[in-house]
């Protein structure tokens, strides 16, 4: 059984791959606009106090060591955001037309992520922007970089009609919202494994 799901991953996970480079150019365009979103987050944010972002932050940071709090209670809260947030993105990349809409989507989350930077060090220093680093970016690099994924995998296939590329949007389904997944597992696992342990010790 696992030899035969390793012969029919290996041989999907290269296709795909070979399909990202060659759709290098819309690749580049959505990271592109997920790092101009970010820096735009970072110079342009709000007083701390007054971003709409504050109450988000706030409630994450007690939440997360907050030991009464379950950890599948935030991941499943993450999951369903996620799910969401992806559903839209994987949608819109389904017709080429609507493909670069889905930047706007990439650039937001990038706007968010640098403007919630400010809010977590601002708040809580040193230990707010460890959280922010080892929890927050890289949790939110993981997902957004899955729904990128979608959208330039869907991207290529965008001129066959639907009912030619349905099992090849079932195979982008699996292989880019499996990369949004590990996004979300990690922060359970940093924080069932890591965060909660110490917070308990100190």
């Amino acid at each position: 059984t696992y030899n035969k799901s390793v012969s029919f991953f290996m041989p999907l996970l290269k296709n795909k791959l070979k399909i990202l480079k060659c759709n290098i150019a819309l690749l580049i365009f959505l990271s592109a606009s997920f790092v101009l979103g970010f820096i735009l987050g970072i110079f342009f944010r709000n007083n701390c106090c007054d971003s709409p972002y504050f109450n988000g932050v706030y409630t994450y940071f007690i939440c997360i060591f907050n030991v009464e709090t379950s950890v599948f209670a935030i991941f499943f809260k993450r999951f369903f955001a996620c799910l969401g947030v992806y559903s839209v993105v994987f949608l819109l990349g389904i017709n080429k037309y609507s493909a670069f809409a889905s930047s706007i989507i990439v650039f937001y989350r990038g706007l968010i992520l640098g403007s919630v930077a400010a809010i977590f060090i601002s708040l809580y220093g040193i230990s707010g922007f460890l959280v922010y680093v080892l929890l927050v970016l890289i949790q939110n690099l993981i997902i957004t970089a899955g729904m990128v994924v979608a959208v330039v995998l869907n991207a290529y296939y965008s001129d066959s009609p639907l009912n030619c590329k349905i099992n090849d949007l079932i195979a982008n389904f699996i292989i880019s919202f499996g990369v949004c997944l590990a996004g979300v597992l990690y922060e359970l696992i940093f924080l069932t494994f890591i965060l909660r342990p110490l917070t308990l010790w100190f």
